[in-house]
């Protein structure tokens, strides 16, 4: 959820074809604003979640399509033996 949000937040391209795929569908309803999570984490974390949840279909469509893109790193876990 953060790596969205931060995502949206920082290009402006991403934002506005999320915005005219949401209001291509949804003609007559209010697009709602994506919210940052802020030092209050708990409170955030909620409005983030329920500003992002109308918005995942389209977000997954536009990646689909290749519009957007997102970097994908490989996280590697290391392990040590101790003896």
């Amino acid at each position: 959820m953060k790596s969205l949000l931060k995502y949206f937040s920082k290009l402006s391209f991403a934002t506005t074809k999320l915005r005219e795929a949401m209001e291509a569908v949804m003609m007559h309803e209010l697009v709602k604003a994506l919210q940052k999570i802020g030092k209050t984490r708990f409170g955030t974390n909620w409005t983030a979640c329920v500003a992002l949840e109308p918005c995942l279909p389209f977000i997954r469509s536009l990646v689909a399509t290749k519009i957007i893109k997102f970097k994908v790193t490989a996280i590697v876990a290391s392990h040590q033996l101790v003896i």
